[in-house]
């Protein structure tokens, strides 16, 4: 009986070592195709994009590596993303131009095939939300 409480009261502290940062990396980690996407004031469409989340330990680095493919336009973007002290949302860096572009997307809804991924302040022309499906 004492072996079966040590091994719950360690399972627990483990469970709960996992920082929530972690465990949104742990789901994120793959390819998502992009279903519906919506760009602020323009509207929604179906594009033909792929995002692809690397895994990392986020106590060992605060960004990960991912990658956004854009087949209509055959254009790929790298760069790296980092979840929200909060857990409740995902910056994409990616390098743009001259420099480095910042986007923060709230995490509207995740499981292990839907991703929802919501900018609230995006401006005209820019990437509202993103409407995901896992492919791997």
């Amino acid at each position: 009986m004492k072996t079966l409480i040590t091994t719950l009261i360690l399972g627990l502290f483990i469970l709960n070592s996992c920082s929530k940062e972690q465990r949104i990396v742990n789901q994120i980690q793959g390819k998502w195709t992009v279903i519906e996407a919506e760009i602020s004031n323009i509207g929604t469409f179906e594009p033909n994009m792929v995002f692809q989340f690397e895994y990392c330990k986020q106590n060992k680095t605060d960004f990960c590596d991912y990658s956004f493919h854009d087949f209509d336009q055959d254009m790929t973007v790298n760069g790296t993303y980092a979840i929200g002290d909060n857990g409740e949302s995902v910056i994409l860096s990616s390098l743009t131009g001259w420099g480095n572009n910042f986007e923060e997307f709230e995490i509207e809804k995740l499981n292990s095939r839907k991703l929802r991924l919501v900018n609230y302040n995006a401006e005209t022309g820019e990437y509202r939300r993103f409407e995901l499906k896992a492919i791997q």
